[in-house]
């Protein structure tokens, strides 16, 4: 709605700096908007192109090394046709096994293994990250270790598991036995796997290869005997840590990483992921987002960040399906043409603000006058009719519209001198005439006086005490505006104060008490400076009520004031004169009581029959909790006043514990010498 009211109420300079600056604007951004729209849809081909390139090398890499463990386990596999060719004195067999692991550096490990728990197995060290012994892990190999010949043989009693250290020209550098080894081929799953192949090739899913834990996969195959049982069998190791360096060496912009998923979605290469650049947290939102047949590079969002990905399936083997996912921070591509993007939107800035300065000095070139004559007719509207100014200038218009003005000051100013300013204001705000009338309203009122005051303004002179009084007005004034109060009107020493009216509240007693309150705790500070300068102390006495009242104007045609008459008033002006009964500060009704119990502390002083009222109220204190020891007296004397209501008798003992532990209590001192029998 303001937005509105604005449109309608724009200045003309604005119209002219809007047109402008809109066709300007307008002209940037069609020129910025094209730009992007070209840049973003060709970064985008690009970007699809640089990960489906990745993907497809990717996968055929794992192809290419899974091809060749096929080949070299059909191929070994009949290099053992005699179970006698199973030894480690077999020196053809022997350097065949190095012959692959040499030609072949990203396979880890090829092995025999026989029914009764023997093992033969060559193993590339680079390849497995090997570098202490297995049995002494604290024990690093030599530098120039580069395989290593694994034999176990079961036709010892003692059933050894021997590892020969070589370096790469094959010569024995280290080596170490473990006698009574747990290791058993048989119950790998590689083993059992291929006996149950019957002759055919078997992939093992992921597992840790044994001792090392290493995780991979393993291609293997049994040789089978005319009697349908296993010889032999063979299995060639390829480490995910491989396949890791597959995918870690294709660059994809910046940040982007290549994984390899399970069809579950879990991530099997690498496998850690790190919190750092590509998270979990953001493959699994790439999993999700890509559905079951999603084959094209799609765009997602983690965290609100978008990322780039692609997600392929491939068979690693008939039984076993992964996936490649690459994913890459979409800014990795964008951010070379959202840096262009910003320098072209700066340029185009720097160049619309120049042309707004210039707009806006031809501007004011233009509508300076007009702005000039608005301002002065402002200052009519305020009742100010101190400027003399006038506007010369050379258009007729503006020239007719200056001496109107001069003019209508000229009149107003003598209009003023037959009613009062604040009448002739009240009419220029509303646009209507003031009329006498009022409607009941539910609101909160509070009286105000001072102790005393009349002693003081017998022993001060007027220059002294005008000035008194003045910073007691000034300061408890500030505190009623501050919370929402409306002040009435100043009786004397007194102040009147409304809430609820004419602005609706519905916190209103809320408000009434927290300003009573503060009002008491700063007049308590005022009066400390007092005290250091000599002069009288202030105390104040408040009476605050709520309820049904009729507010509205009253007066005559001719005078009027805004103000509240009722039940409530007369009874927040008794509660006030009622504080010198009780030695209280401020007294409030049992319906503000009502209206806010619980978010103040009060105690019950009385039931009486307040000055001019025929039935007992019930009255109150507010009293403030941070004062020491307020909220444990507030707390005996609510309990003490409650029993005496039913037995007096019984209260007594109570008031005088009370008046033990709070010997300065006024109202306890009270009901400990006379019970309640005041009114007033």
């Amino acid at each position: 709605m303001g937005f509105f009211k604005y449109l309608k109420n724009r200045s003309l300079r604005i119209d002219i700096l809007s047109i402008f600056l809109l066709l300007i604007g307008l002209s940037s951004l069609s020129i910025i908007g094209y730009n992007y729209s070209r840049m973003t849809d060709s970064i985008m081909d690009f970007s699809k192109g640089v990960i489906l390139r990745a993907s497809a090398v990717s996968i055929e890499r794992i192809y290419n090394l899974i091809d060749d463990a096929e080949d070299i386990a059909e191929t070994a596999i009949h290099l053992l046709n005699d179970p006698e060719d199973f030894s480690i004195e077999n020196r053809s067999l022997i350097n065949y096994m190095f012959q692959v692991i040499e030609d072949h550096p990203n396979i880890y490990g090829l092995y025999y293994g026989r029914p009764d728990g023997s093992l033969l197995e060559v193993v590339n060290l680079d390849a497995a990250y090997q570098t202490h012994f297995i049995y002494d892990p604290s024990k690093p190999l030599p530098n120039d270790s580069a395989y290593a010949l694994r034999y176990i043989d079961r036709s010892k009693t003692n059933a050894p598991d021997t590892w020969y250290y070589k370096d790469k020209n094959l010569k024995t550098i280290a080596e170490e036995t473990q006698p009574n080894t747990t290791s058993n081929p048989t119950i790998r799953p590689w083993y059992i796997g291929a006996v149950q192949a019957k002759g055919e090739l078997f992939w093992t899913p992921v597992y840790h290869y044994d001792p090392m834990g290493e995780p991979g996969i393993t291609v293997s195959e049994a040789l089978i005997l005319p009697n349908g049982q296993a010889s032999a069998c063979v299995g060639v190791d390829i480490s995910l840590e491989r396949f890791s360096h597959f995918l870690t060496d294709q660059k994809i912009g910046k940040d982007g990483k290549a994984f390899v998923l399970d069809t579950s979605g879990h991530v099997i290469i690498p496998e850690e992921v790190h919190e750092a650049g590509i998270t979990k947290k953001v493959i699994d939102a790439a999993y999700r987002e890509m559905g079951p047949h999603h084959m094209d590079p799609f765009v997602f969002y983690s965290d609100d960040v978008p990322y780039l990905a692609l997600a392929q399936t491939f068979p690693v083997t008939n039984a076993m399906n992964w996936i490649i996912l690459i994913v890459a921070p979409l800014h990795d591509f964008m951010g070379p043409f959202i840096k262009t993007q910003r320098e072209v939107a700066l340029i185009s800035v720097l160049i619309l603000a120049i042309t707004a300065l210039l707009i806006i000095y031809f501007s004011k070139r233009i509508s300076g006058p007009i702005v000039l004559l608005a301002k002065e007719t402002e200052k009519i509207r305020n009742l100010d009719f101190s400027s003399e100014t006038r506007v010369p200038s050379n258009i007729r218009e503006i020239k007719l519209m200056d001496d109107s003005i001069a003019a209508m000051r000229l009149a107003i100013r003598s209009f003023g001198r037959y009613i009062p300013k604040e009448i002739v204001a009240q009419l220029i705000k509303t646009e209507r005439e003031i009329e006498i009338g009022g409607e009941k309203k539910e609101i909160s009122v509070l009286f105000s006086d001072i102790e005393g005051f009349t002693s003081i303004a017998e022993t001060m002179p007027p220059e002294k005490l005008m000035p008194l009084l003045a910073e007691y007005f000034d300061l408890f004034s500030n505190i009623l505006l501050r919370h929402q109060g409306n002040i009435d009107k100043f009786i004397g020493d007194g102040i009147m104060a409304l809430w609820g009216a004419p602005k609706d509240n519905r916190e209103q007693a809320l408000h009434a008490c927290t300003a009573a309150l503060e009002a008491e705790a700063a007049i308590a500070r005022l009066n400390e400076s007092f005290a250091k300068t000599g002069k009288p102390m202030l105390r104040t006495r408040i009476g605050i009520d709520t309820g049904e009242a009729v507010v509205g104007n009253v007066g005559t045609k001719e005078r009027m004031n805004y103000t509240a008459m009722g039940n409530i008033v007369n009874t927040a002006s008794r509660l006030q004169t009622a504080n010198k009964t009780y030695h209280t500060s401020i007294l409030v009704s049992e319906r503000v009581v009502a209206k806010i119990q619980g978010k103040f502390l009060f105690r019950p002083l009385d039931i009486v029959e307040l000055k001019g009222k025929k039935e007992k109220t019930k009255i109150y204190e507010l009293m403030d909790p941070a004062l020491p020891g307020q909220a444990e007296l507030a707390g005996l004397f609510t309990e003490a006043f409650d029993l005496y209501q039913k037995d007096p008798a019984a209260a007594k003992p109570l008031f005088l514990k009370i008046k033990a532990s709070f010997p300065g209590d006024f109202p306890t001192s009270l009901y400990t010498q006379h019970g309640s029998k005041f009114g007033f």
